[in-house]
C-alpha cells in the first residue's frame, strides 16, 4: 500500500469501523480498492511511520467536516 492508500484507509476505519483496523483491512480485502492490502500489524507500523503527517491531514479533514455540518444563516 501506498502512503495515501494508508491514510486513507485509517480516515475510512474512523468514519465507517468505529476505528476498527481489523474490519476496515478486510473490508478492502473483501472489495478489493487498492492492489495491496496490508495485515493489520504491518499497516499499524506504517501508519505509525507515516506519524505527523497523517494527523494533521486527519485534523484538517475533521476541522472541515465541522464547518461544513455549522448551519447556514439564511
Amino acid at each position: 500500500m501506498k502512503d495515501a492508500e494508508v491514510i486513507t484507509t485509517a480516515i475510512i476505519a474512523r468514519i465507517y469501523f468505529n476505528g476498527n483496523f481489523q474490519k476496515t483491512l478486510t473490508f478492502f480485502e473483501d472489495y478489493p480498492h487498492f492492489d495491496y492490502v496490508l495485515s493489520k500489524s504491518r499497516f499499524s507500523r506504517r501508519l505509525a511511520q507515516l506519524g505527523s503527517t497523517s494527523s494533521k491531514i486527519r485534523i484538517s479533514l475533521w476541522n472541515i467536516i465541522k464547518i461544513d455540518l455549522k448551519p447556514k444563516n439564511l
